[in-house]
């Protein structure tokens, strides 16, 4: 029987330790950390990171790691490390350098498709480099180590969408139950009792008919998002639209029990490139959602500023509580009044926020001063490379996701 050079039989050794951990189901950083310690092991490296780029904070982050941390390295970014892994993402290939505090440090991308997954860093001491055919296997290791992570990833998302899926048909049930019960039960009164009832007490019901008939209307058109958002189906098509005519319009149904509560403090010649349809969406969220927890006046503005499209809507109520703020554009997240009130789905604010992503742009909170909600659309003036552009598949629980 022929043996394998110390080199083959390493590669080997690692390319099967490296298969077995992406077995099972195991989550992309825990499959991650078994890759950065069996690299750290072979290879006799102080330590294996595997990093990401955060593309909001412009800044690397660390999410598994293997090896002997340094005192100081909690929270930091590893010496060197900036540079080297800009040049792997850039060349999509494995990075070297020997400089700094470290006698040596490698940055390897993590490539599928046209997407870098993670970056592996890893550094170490001494004087004397590894041999030409361990940068070999390295660079073979992480050909299999991005298809596992890609699977992993594959998974975790397969994972998440039949949670959501869960979620929208409890959310369904849960929430027409109520309306529909209102509408039946007001039906049949109406239709058994018609003759009995007097001229006011068929006004209150007509009035509550409609309430709530208006109510499963706004449910199923949100519900009918939703479902659009996760099959990637909604397509927006921007066009020059004069913003006051149309916010005026959107307005005028939701405050109509209360004009006065909504100020349009917006120029008539103030124009942008937008979907009206998804402004719409966006803009009857946002202003229902102040009416229904804030306090009037509440307040639209726009303005057109550094080449981006600003619409605020500001209320004067108490705010959006500090601790609900990290989950305010979350599917199906409602803070403990609005639950404890009953009031909305937990969809408006996260379906607002894809039809502004899908325009490149976002919806920001802030306080509003001196108290009060500020939600702000800004969506860029111009630039749209399409006339057609589609909404992608979007969740802001994915944001933080390594990819």
């Amino acid at each position: 029987m022929i043996g394998l050079a110390p080199d083959r039989r390493k590669t080997l050794d690692l390319v099967q330790r490296i298969s077995v951990a992406g077995r099972g189901g195991v989550t992309a950083p825990v499959f991650l950390e078994d890759v950065c310690g069996a690299v750290a092991e072979a290879f006799d490296f102080d330590s294996v990171a595997a990093m990401r780029y955060d593309t909001e904070a412009e800044e690397e982050r660390e999410i598994a790691f293997a090896g002997r941390a340094p005192a100081d390295r909690a929270g930091r970014e590893p010496t060197a490390s900036v540079s080297l892994l800009a040049e792997a993402r850039e060349t999509e290939n494995l990075a070297l350098v020997s400089a700094g505090d470290v006698a040596l440090a490698f940055a390897l991308p993590l490539i599928s498709g046209d997407r870098c997954l993670a970056v592996l860093y890893g550094t170490r001491g001494g004087t004397v480099s590894p041999p030409e055919t361990d940068w070999d296997a390295l660079a073979s290791v992480g050909v299999i180590a991005a298809t596992l992570l890609e699977d992993a990833l594959a998974r975790e998302e397969m994972s998440e969408h039949d949670m959501l899926k869960s979620e929208f048909v409890a959310l369904a049930a849960h929430e027409l139950r109520n309306p529909l019960s209102s509408i039946y039960g007001i039906s049949v009164t109406l239709d058994d009792r018609a003759d009995e009832l007097a001229d006011s007490q068929r006004v209150t019901l007509l009035d509550a008919l409609r309430e709530q008939t208006t109510r499963t209307r706004n449910l199923v058109e949100q519900l009918l998002d939703l479902s659009r958002l996760d099959l990637a189906a909604i397509h927006i098509s921007p066009e020059p639209l004069l913003l006051r005519p149309k916010i005026e319009e959107l307005v005028r149904p939701l405050a109509d029990a209360r004009p006065d509560a909504v100020r349009i403090a917006v120029r008539s010649d103030l124009e942008a490139v937008v979907d009206p349809a998804a402004l719409d969406r966006m803009l009857s969220n946002l202003i229902a959602n102040s009416l229904r927890h804030g306090k009037p006046p509440v307040t639209i503005t726009a303005e057109g500023q550094d080449r981006h499209l600003r619409l605020a809507v500001e209320d004067r109520g108490g705010g959006v509580p500090r601790e609900f703020v990290p989950r305010l554009f979350d599917r199906f997240a409602r803070s403990s009044e609005s639950r404890g009130r009953g009031d909305g789905s937990g969809l408006g604010l996260a379906i607002a926020q894809a039809y502004a992503r899908a325009h490149g742009g976002e919806i920001v909170y802030e306080p509003a001063m001196p108290h009060g909600a500020r939600f702000e659309v800004v969506i860029p003036l111009r630039g749209y490379g399409d006339t057609q552009r589609v909404i992608e598949r979007s969740d802001p629980r994915h944001r933080n996701r390594i990819h």
